[in-house]
């Protein structure tokens, strides 16, 4: 892999996050967490699979926008907090509440 293939993708990624990021603000943050993460190799909990930096970084980037094509096809999941009544949804979750 080449740097050129891998800074194409790369703005190519952020190009269709900066689209969906108003329709699926929950996606953006989970798919740009995943990408981060897999950049640096300091992160103890990554055990890498591929231990070549380029190689790993270009299959991540084509495996995350194979899935952010995908997801163009669902509705949007913007959800108003400000309208939950608390105590109401704890009961409903609660098994207790429901007897």
């Amino acid at each position: 892999m080449n740097n050129e293939k891998i800074l194409k993708n790369q703005k190519y990624l952020f190009s269709i996050l900066n689209k969906i990021k108003k329709k699926y603000p929950y996606l953006t943050v989970i798919i740009l967490h995943e990408y981060f993460r897999n950049l640096f190799p300091h992160d103890p909990y990554i055990k890498f699979k591929i231990l070549n930096p380029k190689k790993r970084i270009y299959n991540l980037q084509i495996s995350l926008i194979k899935i952010l094509k995908n997801f163009k096809n669902f509705g949007s999941y913007i959800i108003n907090f400000k309208n939950y009544n608390l105590n109401e949804e704890l009961k409903k979750k609660n098994w207790r509440g429901l007897w």
